[in-house]
Protein backbone atom coordinates (compact mmCIF):
# COMPACT_ATOMS: atom_id res chain seq x y z
CA UNK A 1 0.00 0.00 0.00
CA UNK A 2 1.60 3.65 -1.01
CA UNK A 3 1.50 5.55 1.75
CA UNK A 4 1.97 9.69 1.58
CA UNK A 5 4.91 9.90 4.50
CA UNK A 6 6.19 6.45 3.54
CA UNK A 7 9.35 7.10 5.28
CA UNK A 8 7.86 7.69 8.79
CA UNK A 9 7.47 4.50 10.20
CA UNK A 10 4.44 5.65 12.41
CA UNK A 11 2.36 6.54 9.05
CA UNK A 12 2.40 3.84 7.50
CA UNK A 13 0.11 2.36 9.67
CA UNK A 14 -2.56 5.02 9.20
CA UNK A 15 -5.26 4.19 6.10
CA UNK A 16 -4.59 6.41 2.82
CA UNK A 17 -7.80 8.20 3.45
CA UNK A 18 -6.85 9.38 6.71
CA UNK A 19 -4.13 10.72 5.36
CA UNK A 20 -5.34 12.69 2.89
CA UNK A 21 -8.18 14.04 4.97
CA UNK A 22 -5.32 15.13 7.67
CA UNK A 23 -3.49 16.69 4.75
CA UNK A 24 -6.54 18.57 3.79
CA UNK A 25 -6.84 20.09 7.33
CA UNK A 26 -3.29 21.67 7.10
CA UNK A 27 -3.90 22.97 3.58
CA UNK A 28 -7.21 25.01 4.94
CA UNK A 29 -5.47 26.09 8.37
CA UNK A 30 -2.77 27.64 6.17
CA UNK A 31 -5.94 29.66 3.75
CA UNK A 32 -7.13 30.53 6.33
CA UNK A 33 -3.52 31.81 8.43
CA UNK A 34 -2.96 33.74 5.17
CA UNK A 35 -6.32 35.35 4.84
CA UNK A 36 -6.00 36.18 8.38
CA UNK A 37 -2.63 38.11 7.64
CA UNK A 38 -4.07 39.59 4.48
CA UNK A 39 -6.85 41.44 6.64
CA UNK A 40 -4.48 42.15 8.74
CA UNK A 41 -2.54 44.12 6.78
CA UNK A 42 -5.46 45.67 4.82
CA UNK A 43 -6.99 47.04 8.34
CA UNK A 44 -3.51 48.38 9.01
CA UNK A 45 -3.44 49.79 5.88
CA UNK A 46 -7.03 51.46 6.16
CA UNK A 47 -6.16 52.71 9.58
CA UNK A 48 -2.96 54.31 8.42
CA UNK A 49 -5.21 56.31 6.03
CA UNK A 50 -7.40 57.78 8.57
CA UNK A 51 -4.79 58.67 10.66
CA UNK A 52 -2.91 60.26 8.29
CA UNK A 53 -6.03 62.63 7.86
CA UNK A 54 -5.68 63.80 11.11
CA UNK A 55 -1.76 64.35 10.60
CA UNK A 56 -3.08 66.25 7.79
CA UNK A 57 -3.32 69.29 9.61
CA UNK A 58 -1.04 70.80 12.00
CA UNK A 59 -1.05 70.06 15.99
CA UNK A 60 -3.19 72.13 17.89
CA UNK A 61 -1.31 75.06 19.32
CA UNK A 62 -2.00 76.27 22.82
CA UNK A 63 -4.96 78.42 21.84
CA UNK A 64 -6.52 75.42 19.68
CA UNK A 65 -6.13 73.46 23.23
CA UNK A 66 -8.12 75.44 25.13
CA UNK A 67 -10.55 77.10 22.60
CA UNK A 68 -10.97 74.10 19.99
CA UNK A 69 -10.21 73.76 16.70
CA UNK A 70 -10.97 76.48 14.49
CA UNK A 71 -13.80 76.55 11.74
CA UNK A 72 -10.54 77.14 9.12
CA UNK A 73 -9.41 73.69 10.91
CA UNK A 74 -12.36 72.06 10.63
CA UNK A 75 -13.13 72.86 7.58
CA UNK A 76 -9.66 71.36 6.00
CA UNK A 77 -10.52 67.91 7.55
CA UNK A 78 -13.74 68.14 6.07
CA UNK A 79 -12.05 68.65 2.84
CA UNK A 80 -9.65 65.93 3.23
CA UNK A 81 -12.10 63.16 4.59
CA UNK A 82 -13.78 63.64 0.90
CA UNK A 83 -10.95 61.86 -0.50
CA UNK A 84 -11.43 59.19 1.63
CA UNK A 85 -12.17 55.82 0.61
CA UNK A 86 -14.39 52.85 2.60
CA UNK A 87 -13.78 51.99 5.08
CA UNK A 88 -12.36 54.84 6.01
CA UNK A 89 -14.89 57.02 4.99
CA UNK A 90 -17.65 55.03 6.93
CA UNK A 91 -15.17 55.33 9.94
CA UNK A 92 -15.10 59.62 9.49
CA UNK A 93 -18.83 59.56 9.22
CA UNK A 94 -18.93 58.16 12.72
CA UNK A 95 -16.55 60.43 13.87
CA UNK A 96 -17.57 63.73 12.15
CA UNK A 97 -21.35 63.96 14.04
CA UNK A 98 -19.29 64.11 17.10
CA UNK A 99 -17.10 67.35 16.53
CA UNK A 100 -19.57 70.47 18.54
CA UNK A 101 -19.46 73.76 18.48
CA UNK A 102 -18.91 75.89 21.46
CA UNK A 103 -18.54 79.27 22.17
CA UNK A 104 -16.69 80.47 25.35
CA UNK A 105 -18.11 82.91 27.22
CA UNK A 106 -15.82 85.55 25.66
CA UNK A 107 -17.66 84.65 22.46
CA UNK A 108 -14.64 82.57 21.17
CA UNK A 109 -15.82 79.66 18.75
CA UNK A 110 -14.00 76.08 18.70
CA UNK A 111 -14.63 72.62 17.40
CA UNK A 112 -14.80 69.95 20.55
CA UNK A 113 -14.78 65.89 20.41
CA UNK A 114 -17.88 65.46 22.41
CA UNK A 115 -16.36 61.71 23.65
CA UNK A 116 -13.21 60.10 22.76
CA UNK A 117 -12.26 59.13 20.04
CA UNK A 118 -11.56 55.62 21.22
CA UNK A 119 -15.60 55.35 22.34
CA UNK A 120 -16.99 56.28 19.25
CA UNK A 121 -14.79 54.02 17.28
CA UNK A 122 -13.53 50.80 18.97
CA UNK A 123 -11.13 48.87 17.85
CA UNK A 124 -13.69 46.29 17.25
CA UNK A 125 -15.15 48.93 15.00
CA UNK A 126 -12.11 49.14 13.01
CA UNK A 127 -11.38 45.59 12.56
CA UNK A 128 -15.38 44.43 12.00
CA UNK A 129 -15.21 45.69 8.42
CA UNK A 130 -12.85 42.41 7.65
CA UNK A 131 -14.88 39.95 9.09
Amino acid sequence: MNHLFSEIPILNRVPMWLQYFCLGILIVFFAFLVMMFWETLVTVRSRKRLFSLFQSIPAPNDNERGNGLSLHTLDRLKQQSSKLREPEKRWWNRLEPNLQKYTSPTGREGWFAVAPFREILSQDELEATYH
